[in-house]
């Protein structure tokens, strides 16, 4: 949910919770102009962390505020986390697909080097030594 569509369903849940107290008689004309008066300010915003601090403020002074930043704000969390969620798979799933051709590329480059010392292009870096113990070499009795 970007910035302007999480402002929107605010707007549209505060108008909704405004009708609903009118309706309810908790409100008159004169509370919700002075409900929505109170919530202009926070529709200038200019991220989403600015506009929910700034509605947050305002929940305890008006419950319509409050009943909309909470549903609100329940829809935007369920989809950040959602958003989230789809980031945190896609990297794992590039790490798993660099690590499963991590090994082939070591295989390449070894099968490499052996090749060109067979060829004798270069000369071979290790000699096999029987390893040995005190002297002796280990294993024989």
């Amino acid at each position: 949910m970007d910035y302007k569509t999480l402002q929107i369903n605010f707007e549209r849940e505060l108008l909704l919770q405004i009708v609903i107290s009118m309706r309810e008689k908790k409100l008159d004309k004169k509370g919700a102009k002075k409900v929505a008066k109170a919530f202009m300010p926070a529709m200038a915003s200019i991220d989403e962390a600015a506009f929910m601090e700034k509605t947050a403020r305002l929940c305890e002074f008006y419950p319509e505020i409050l009943e909309a930043f909470l549903k609100t704000i329940k829809e935007y969390d369920e989809e950040l986390k959602t958003k989230n969620l789809k980031l945190t798979r896609e990297g794992i799933r590039k790490s798993s697909e660099f690590s499963r051709e991590a090994p082939g590329i070591v295989h390449a480059r070894l099968e490499e080097q052996f090749l060109e010392d067979v060829n004798g292009s270069k000369t071979q870096k290790f000699r096999q030594e029987p390893l040995t113990e005190g002297g002796e070499e280990y294993g024989s009795n």
